[in-house]
């Protein structure tokens, strides 16, 4: 037999419940404190569905991180228990441990990118410890510690996070009568890009595959085919976009627009953004950004959370959709990026924020403000022309064989 090793981080269920949080580093404690209060919350479930959805977030989490993802059929099992992280009723995370006869593993843990500055992951690791502590298991297996990581390497950065939870690091004996299949494991710990570059293989393979399957099984063959051409078409051959940018004279009476329903309004700056849940691609670096360049943002809280969101814009309008721009005079703002949760819409909460908007501005002496939208985008433009804007320019935006031609109509 030939012979390697194996290392894992191990949690000690058996220390009271006082002890084992006392155990964990700041760190993990600040994050786990950070997801309460932002309102994320953690549930087990077996059903279906659930193992569905999280099987999409756990595959584009492992295709993120450059590896293959395993088989659907390959994570549900009547040993394997699913943890589920939820923002409002959206799972945005989500932890399978597998059930041994006195302990628990970690098997599988993915989250969504977007989600990931309100600390899905610590929370889910704590839940699960005080499941396994309530649930008289004495041990909580991290499910893996990679030997020999270095500063950099996106390993170390899980062992990092692993070693946040007070456990200690055991090591196991691994064994095979095969021994290329003992030198493979020597070999990629001590030399990590071997693996790299075989993950990347497979990878390829696999997202090359996948297209096809999925094409195939989901859509049917000839819908794909027709879906890929349409694509196709739009980005290489001819694609055709239509802005409207609305304006507002401040100079006027600002008529005030009542939402149907009570909310709280406020303008929101960098420090009120870190326990609050908004749109998925609003990230904290983009928020940083935008409230560097000068950028202000007004929301509508429920229940002290956001259901409506607006940004305002003081230097230039940047349609970004049709790669268009124009420079604003010292009096004059743009409203832009105007998001409202889904299950609040039609309470007129965005014509509602443009008039306490505009008030604001008048308030500041700016004389003019302005707002766009896709002239397709008809409940935008509805509620652009309710808050009392007037059309004032059309963008026609044509991409004919990668030739780009913007014309602006006054």
């Amino acid at each position: 037999m030939f012979k390697d090793i194996r290392a894992t981080i191990e949690i000690d269920l058996k220390k009271n419940k006082e002890e084992l949080w006392n155990n964990l580093d700041k760190d993990a404690r600040w994050g786990v404190n950070k997801a309460r209060k932002s309102g994320l919350r953690v549930q087990i479930s077996d059903e279906g569905r659930a193992w569905e959805e999280f099987y999409h977030i756990y595959k584009e989490t492992i295709i993120r991180g450059g590896i293959v993802p395993k088989e659907k059929e390959e994570l549900k099992s009547e040993t394997n228990k699913l943890f589920l992280c939820f923002c409002e009723d959206k799972i945005i995370a989500g932890a399978a441990i597998k059930i041994h006869k006195d302990k628990i593993e970690l098997f599988l843990n993915a989250s969504k990118k977007e989600f990931l500055n309100f600390q899905p992951n610590n929370l889910l690791y704590w839940e699960i410890i005080e499941w396994g502590k309530q649930n008289n298991y004495s041990v909580f297996d991290l499910g893996g510690y990679q030997l020999n990581t270095e500063r950099g390497d996106k390993l170390y950065e899980v062992n990092r996070f692993k070693e946040r939870w007070g456990g200690e690091i055991r090591k196991y004996e691994v064994s095979s009568k095969n021994p290329f299949y003992i030198l493979g494991r020597k070999v990629i710990r001590k030399f990590h890009f071997v693996k790299k570059i075989r993950d990347k293989i497979k990878l390829v393979k696999y997202k090359t595959n996948e297209k096809y399957i999925s094409r195939v099984k989901e859509e049917g063959f000839f819908k794909g085919v027709i879906k890929g051409f349409r694509k196709f078409f739009r980005k290489f051959i001819f694609q055709r976009t239509k802005i409207i940018i609305f304006g507002s004279d401040l100079s006027k009476d600002v008529i005030r627009i009542s939402p149907k329903i009570e909310v709280e309004l406020k303008k929101c700056g960098e420090k009120e953004f870190n326990n609050m849940v908004f749109e998925k691609y609003l990230t904290s670096q983009l928020i940083k950004n935008r409230i560097k360049k000068g950028d202000e943002c007004f929301i509508y809280l429920k229940d002290s959370k956001i259901i409506h969101y607006s940004w305002l814009a003081f230097k230039e309008i940047d349609i970004s959709e049709v790669g268009k721009n124009f420079n604003l005079n010292n009096d004059e703002a743009c409203i832009f990026d105007c998001w409202t949760l889904k299950n609040f819409r039609g309470n007129k909460l965005y014509s509602s924020m443009l008039t306490e908007i505009k008030n604001y501005l008048k308030e500041r002496g700016y004389k003019r403000v302005y707002i766009y939208a896709d002239q397709n985008n008809k409940d935008s433009v509805k509620g652009i022309e309710r808050a009392v804007f007037y059309k004032e320019k059309t963008i026609k935006y044509f991409n004919f064989l990668g030739k780009k031609n913007k014309k602006v109509y006054d």
